[in-house]
């Protein structure tokens, strides 16, 4: 086994991790991309943590980590139908309506609807410092909004998480 997953045409046909492990365990597949999908929405939560109110921080970033995570398995289920199981499955079927191109429009509207709240918290927000703050607790967003775009763009099978 040389890695990850082999591409090109010296080790195409060579065993990888992702033929070899997480086909036969789509279950441990899913369970790592939840994970990634849990953390970017606790970091999304955090870095607008005290400069925007907690009735929209929530519902704005839930939104668009279950639109994105929506995407996901529905592109999944149409390149690799074998690997969405169980909840997945069952996350589809509630979903069922929706095409794959309303649900990306769905999550570059929420990334830039983050974006444009995240400008207003580094630009206009930043000079309400609270009292006795040296001004560097915030944590800016851009890199989780970077990382449900990227998420979003990799196929499953080639996605370490």
């Amino acid at each position: 086994m040389r890695g990850w997953n082999q591409t090109g045409q010296k080790f195409t046909g060579d065993p990888d991790i992702v033929k070899s492990f997480l086909y036969t365990n789509p279950y441990l597949l899913w369970f790592l991309v939840t994970l990634t999908y849990i953390i970017i929405h606790r970091n999304l939560i955090y870095g607008f943590s005290g400069r925007l109110p907690t009735p929209v921080v929530y519902p704005v970033m839930t939104g668009l980590l279950l639109a994105a995570f929506t995407f996901k398995v529905a592109f999944t289920h149409e390149d690799a139908p074998e690997l969405v199981v169980s909840f997945a499955q069952t996350l589809l079927d509630l979903s069922r309506g929706a095409t794959l191109v309303a649900r990306a429009k769905a999550v570059f509207f929420g990334i830039a609807l983050v974006a444009v709240a995240g400008l207003y918290c580094v630009v206009i927000a930043r000079k309400k410092v609270p009292e006795g703050s040296d001004g560097r607790f915030f944590t800016s967003p851009f890199p989780d909004t970077g990382h449900v775009y990227l998420s979003r763009k990799r196929k499953e099978r080639h996605n370490p998480c």
